[in-house]
């Protein structure tokens, strides 16, 4: 187990070094597209502050589109919700595919009412 351990660490040590060479450029970035993270007074175009929310929006709404549904539970058996009734094999399935929409809807109004799913665009940016 140590050794294992001692792999994954001297693994970690490397990426670090391999990323160390883009920090510097990754600082001058953040100075133009995040600069509320500085307090720079070189922030001549809102280009790339504009284009980095057009990118967490679009995200956002393909994760987490609040007109469709974005959450699915299936099934041990390979049955998702999203199948038709015609592919239900018989009533028990049926059953249990009506129980999983009845949780689906519990757990995704419970993400919505409880403000995650608003709040995620904070996580994209």
């Amino acid at each position: 187990m140590p050794d294992d351990t001692t792999r994954k660490l001297e693994y970690f040590e490397l990426l670090k070094t391999r990323r160390q060479k883009w920090n510097n450029i990754w600082d001058e970035l953040a100075k133009y597209v995040c600069p509320q993270n500085s307090s720079s007074k070189d922030i001549f175009d809102s280009c790339p502050i504009w284009a980095r929310e057009q990118l967490a929006s679009g995200l956002q709404s393909l994760l987490v589109n609040p007109g469709r549904q974005w959450f699915y539970l299936k099934q041990s058996d390979g049955y998702s919700t999203m199948e038709t009734r015609e592919e239900l094999e018989n009533e028990e399935t049926e059953e249990a595919e009506l129980r999983m929409q009845y949780s689906e809807n519990i757990i995704v109004n419970h993400l919505e009412s409880g403000g995650v799913v608003a709040s995620s665009l904070a996580y994209y940016l």
